[in-house]
């Protein structure tokens, strides 16, 4: 097609209806994959997103000698007295030290004893990873 040129649109052409339809396709593919990658980024905790940070092979390890109290916040932002939660710290190779939440308030073992989470999830938000587990179990 030359400078100028009118495109042809004229359906009974079968050339541009099969290149209509491969382009259709092609979209309409990229469109699926840009929202299923919406959707697993907007999905909430997650083990897979947890798996991507933390190596389940390799040992992790109690940073937290107390639990951290988490406090619920009204509409205005501002922190109430509500306990909502508790949080330690752990560290694993080739990583930064990371905060996971518990509901419920859990025993923390030792300082630098190996752990394992049970139910270990995380949620990618703004450029952060937040993680939470069920609780965990100190390794003998």
């Amino acid at each position: 097609m030359k400078g100028g040129e009118k495109m042809n649109f004229n359906s009974r052409d079968p050339t541009w209806t099969n290149r209509s339809k491969a382009i259709v396709q092609n979209v309409i593919l990229i469109f699926m994959e840009v929202s299923i990658m919406r959707a697993i980024k907007r999905g909430g905790y997650s083990p897979q997103v947890a798996n991507n940070y933390v190596d389940p092979s390799k040992p992790v390890y109690s940073l937290s000698v107390e639990l951290t109290e988490k406090f619920a916040y009204d509409e205005q932002n501002k922190r109430t007295d509500e306990i909502i939660g508790h949080s330690a710290w752990f560290t694993q190779e080739g990583l930064p030290p990371f905060e996971v939440k518990f509901i419920e308030e859990i025993k923390l073992p030792k300082y630098l004893s190996i752990v394992e989470f049970d139910n270990l999830m995380a949620v990618e938000v703004s450029y952060n990873v937040y993680f939470k587990a069920d609780s965990i179990n100190e390794v003998k």
